[in-house]
């Protein structure tokens, strides 16, 4: 009965451990959001903008990570942003600006990593210091190298706060990878 009492004390004790240490999910939220309100996208589906028109990007998450943007504009050219220290909590900005001519598609390439992405960032830099063509297709290699193992997961719509004015935005939801590499596409 001793044996039976100091097993079962032992099992409760090591699921007990479990718990403690379990690692919670890397959890962050994506939103375009233009008039106060978060616009839906879908990775192959543009978003309709006029030129001109005032947006910006947010980005939530539940752990600090990293943000990476590199937008690809209607016009060829690229520009990748500095990146961002995302605080665990915090909705940050990670873009604010309008759509300016030619009219086109531009593409918001956002990065999120729990690690720091020094491949990307060595990309990044050599990117800045030549702008050539061989140096953008390297970038571009490895924005695209960086994606959910299990496949695209196509997140899900949620509610999160937002840094306008206080109120609540929609974006959309990932979990379950600790990098990723999202496509926001805007025709305008």
């Amino acid at each position: 009965m001793a044996r039976k009492t100091v097993l079962i004390a032992f099992i409760c004790i090591v699921i007990g451990m479990q718990g403690l240490f379990a690692q919670e999910t890397f959890t962050w939220h994506l939103a375009v959001v233009k008039d106060n309100q978060g616009i839906l996208f879908n990775e192959n589906q543009p978003v309709s903008m006029n030129n001109g028109e005032p947006f910006s990007i947010e980005i939530h998450s539940n752990k600090d990570c990293y943000a990476y943007l590199v937008i690809e504009e209607a016009n060829g050219d690229i520009t990748p942003r500095p990146v961002l220290h995302v605080r665990a909590g915090r909705t940050e900005t990670l873009f604010r600006g309008r759509l300016k001519p030619p009219q086109g598609q531009e593409k918001f390439y956002v990065v999120t990593s729990l690690e720091e992405q020094k491949e990307l960032q060595v990309a990044i830099d050599a990117y800045n210091r030549e702008k050539t063509e061989r140096s953008a297709l390297i970038l571009q290699n490895v924005l695209f190298s960086i994606r959910d193992p299990s496949g695209e997961n196509p997140g899900e719509l949620i509610s999160f706060a937002g840094s306008v004015r206080g109120d609540a935005i929609q974006g959309i939801e990932y979990s379950g990878a600790t990098a990723y590499t999202k496509t926001i596409l805007i025709d305008h």
